[in-house]
This record gives C-alpha cells, structure tokens and sequence, in this order.
C-alpha cells in the first residue's frame, strides 16, 4: 500500500478561515496526500475558495457540495466517501491550524501498532482567533469502551484512522439523528474494535472563536458554567449517549465479545438492573475523565430518571 494519506475536510461558512487551514494542510511535511471536502451547504464564499482550489490542483483536492446534513452528517458522507487506497485518514475542521509535521507525527504512531484497526487523537494547543496560545488540552492518560459508553475525551480534528478502522467505519452506514458527534462514534467503535493511540505532542492551533461548532473551556470554572448552560438550555439531554450506544449495539452486535455485549446492556441500557452499573462504577470500569465528570456520573447513576431503559 501506498503513503497516501486523505484528509477528509468538513465546511460549512468557513470563509474567514477556510484559506488558513488549507494552506496549512498543503504545508505538511508528508507530501502525498489527497484532500476530500464536503460542503454542507455554505452561503458564504466557502464554495468559491474551494472551486479555486480544486482548480489548482485538481488532482489532489476534490469537492463534494451537498445539502446541509450538519457537521455529524457531514463528516459520516465524508467517511462512507473516502477512497479505499490509502494508508491513512484523517479528519478535519475548517478553522484550525495544523503545524506541519501532524500527518508525519500521526502516520509514524499508527505504524507502531503491527495490525488490526487503529485510531490516532491527540492533544491540543488552543488558540484565540488570531492564533495567539491561550492553554493546552489536558493530557489524556487512559480510554477503555467503559469510558466510551460515558463521554468522548478526544476531538474531532484530531483523530486519524488506518485503513482498518476507516474500513470498520463504513462497514455500516450509522443513522446521523442517532450520533452525538461524529468522533464520539469513532471513539466508541474503535474502543470496542480496534487499538487507540495517543500523541501527548499538540499538533493542531485549535482556534476558538464565536462560530465553533463545539469549543474548549479554558478554566474548571469555565467548564461548570458551560454545563450548567448547557443543561438549562437543553442542549444536555440532546448529547445524552445511550441512543447513540443503542444503536451502535444494534450495528456490531455480531462483532462483539459476550463481555463487550454485557458491559453495555448494563451501563447505557440498564438491562441488569440498578445496581450493576454502580458496581462497575466502583471498581472502575466505567468512568469519565476528571473529578467533576466522575461526579456527574455518580449522580447520573443514582437519579431514578437516569435508570429509565432506553429502547433501541
């Protein structure tokens, strides 16, 4: 196989930092790479920045404009879309910036693993709107499908996959009402059915400015303010995973251990009963990151509402 690596690049009124990224893209120490856009209905000059650059190079850079689907359905056209001839794919956000050894740093990682679907995430530096530092993710020291099931610790424009995991991914074609978020699905299929690797090396300036989709608090405080807006506006319950796991059961059933099938009847379908996940809860095998996660968790598992079965 070759070196060719895709970069599967999701836009949507991206055209004040469209150009940015694109050309940081084009900056990459590894050379052989194609890109595959998707555009999901701009009505800014995204479509004109991107028409220029197909014409320039139209060998590597390839366009698909289609209806708005939002940025979860955009990125599943963009994975069903990717040639099947490449060593590597990643994903992208249209107003970030990669330094230029992240697809070099991203591809040698996976290598290391001798075989089976691998996912690559790795650590942020988080930028303002002009680019200037403002902190760094927090390094992430573990992952397991008992965290998957709970929370996503990786964001999107980090994640690269192999061909394996690209293949697992569009083995079946998931419904997009029924994913939180496009790297949270990655994160979970892979956790159950491949190998994740992690760079602790930012790679990425992951700009924050007023029009990101999703966005980092910079503080704990932050943080606590930022769920508690977003548990009275709603926007909690919409990213509440147990559709998402339900229907991920429903797709890979037959690809999973006995073990696999249990943990997740009884964490996110509550199958077993109320004291099974609390059990699991206490020795760790499901958690989520940090103290006030794990807070969260706990009281999610104690409140009668949250022990309501949800149906696939």
């Amino acid at each position: 196989m070759s070196d060719m690596v895709v970069i599967l690049l999701a836009t949507y009124n991206g055209e004040p930092f469209l150009r940015e990224q694109i050309e940081s893209l084009f900056a990459q120490t590894h050379k052989n790479l194609r890109i595959l856009v998707r555009d999901d209905g701009s009505q800014d000059e995204t479509m004109e920045i991107l028409a220029n650059y197909a014409a320039t190079y139209p060998n590597i850079f390839q366009v698909m404009q289609g209806p708005n689907l939002g940025f979860v359905g955009n990125f599943l056209e963009l994975i069903a879309a990717a040639p099947p001839d490449a060593s590597a794919y990643f994903f992208c956000d249209q107003d970030d910036v990669w330094l230029p050894h992240k697809v070099e740093s991203a591809c040698r990682l996976m290598q290391k693993v001798p075989k089976g679907p691998v996912l690559y995430f790795g650590r942020l530096s988080v930028v303002d709107e002009t680019l200037q530092p403002l902190h760094l993710s927090p390094l992430i020291s573990r992952w397991s499908l008992g965290n998957a099931l709970l929370e996503s610790q990786m964001t999107g424009c980090t994640i690269a996959l192999n061909t394996e995991a690209l293949q697992l991914l569009q083995e079946v074609r998931p419904r997009a009402d029924r994913i939180v978020a496009h790297d949270w699905w990655a994160y979970l299929v892979l956790s159950a059915l491949g190998t994740l690797v992690y760079d602790p090396e930012p790679h990425i300036l992951y700009r924050q400015h007023g029009k990101n989709s999703l966005g980092t608090p910079r503080s704990r405080w932050q943080d606590v303010q930022q769920r508690w807006s977003n548990f009275r506006q709603g926007r909690w319950t919409k990213r509440r995973p147990e559709p998402m796991v339900a229907h991920f059961l429903e797709l890979y059933r037959a690809r999973l251990s006995e073990d696999q099938v249990r943990l997740i009847e009884a964490v996110s379908l509550r199958r077993w009963g109320f004291w099974s996940p609390l059990w699991l809860y206490l020795k760790g095998v499901i958690w989520r990151q940090g103290t006030l996660n794990q807070g969260i968790l706990l009281l999610m598992l104690l409140l009668p509402s949250s022990r309501k079965r949800v149906s696939g």
